[in-house]
């Protein structure tokens, strides 16, 4: 029987002269799948009709025990795809209770599941299994160290972060979401030295983009730690001072955050110097303008 070629009018005149069949669902179910995979919105179907059918054939097999390894995973898959995290849970459970040997794909899902649903330690056994199985394919890895990070951090589970972080950042050197989780760690435990550190760290991964100081600014406010944040800052600037192009994307920030510690007074001069880098760039918009000048109000 081939799985990706199923005639499917032959299939839907066979179930009405004999009544439907489990075995017949569970092929139709991965053939919707396969077409999905193969054509997305190019065939008869939209994606949408896909999926769906998918999910309506290979339950209807499922509701009778006609299911495999490979049909439990594409139908969990596909229910977490559509944001149904309950029902992906359950066929990812059902898969791992039938003695299924479980793909690392859904060790990650599982994981990534458990996660939204806060429920840490199942998240952190099921992540920690998919960096095992991820051990040959680094691009997946890095997710899985993501997941078990966060698990560790919601456990409160500070010793273990820690170890799993630089685990993590030995592999994964440029991955920033092990670096900011790296100051989540410190700035939860008030270490300032090393929160200090690992924002640092963050920065120089991409110097020149905005949005890396906007991440060191909310883990710091998450973690009411932000009466750090001119440390991070003063360092920084220190460190740029050569680069006009870093400096823009730390006054602009540095600005916000003293008029959101209330020094008006430095908030305005920093708001100043950093319309002068943007003028400098050539990039100093009436908008950018309005904002920085609104910090010294």
């Amino acid at each position: 029987m081939v799985l990706g070629r199923l005639p499917v009018k032959a299939v839907e005149e066979y179930e009405k002269k004999n009544g439907e069949k489990p075995v017949l669902h569970y092929a139709l179910g991965l053939y919707y799948d396969d077409v999905l995979l193969r054509y997305r919105d190019q065939w008869l179907l939209t994606e949408q009709e896909l999926t769906q059918k998918t999910i309506e054939h290979l339950q209807k097999a499922v509701d009778k025990d006609c299911c495999d390894a490979r049909s439990l995973s594409v139908l969990a898959l596909t229910y977490y795809k559509t944001g149904d995290l309950t029902n992906a849970e359950k066929i990812y459970k059902k898969k791992e209770d039938a003695g299924f040997e479980l793909f690392a794909n859904d060790y990650f899902n599982l994981g990534a599941i458990c996660l939204q649903k806060k429920n840490f330690a199942s998240a952190l056994h099921y992540a920690e299994k998919s960096i095992e199985k991820y051990k040959n394919e680094p691009q997946y890895q890095s997710d899985a160290y993501v997941v078990c990070a966060d698990s560790c951090l919601g456990l409160h589970d500070y010793k273990k972060a820690e170890t799993i972080l630089k685990v993590a950042e030995k592999r994964f050197s440029k991955d920033y979401r092990i670096v900011q989780r790296t100051i989540t760690l410190y700035a939860a435990q008030k270490n300032k030295k090393e929160t200090l550190k690992a924002a640092e760290k963050l920065f120089a991964l991409a110097p020149e983009n905005p949005a890396v100081s906007q991440i060191i600014i909310k883990e710091y406010f998450n973690a009411g730690t932000e009466k750090w944040l001119p440390d991070f800052f003063g360092n920084c600037l220190k460190t740029y001072w050569k680069s006009g192009k870093a400096r823009q994307t730390l006054l602009y920030p540095y600005a916000y955050t003293l008029y959101e510690l209330g020094d008006r007074s430095k908030a305005s001069e920093t708001a100043k110097s950093a319309k002068t880098e943007f003028a400098k760039n050539g990039e100093l918009t009436a908008e950018i303008e309005k904002a920085l000048d609104s910090f010294g109000k």
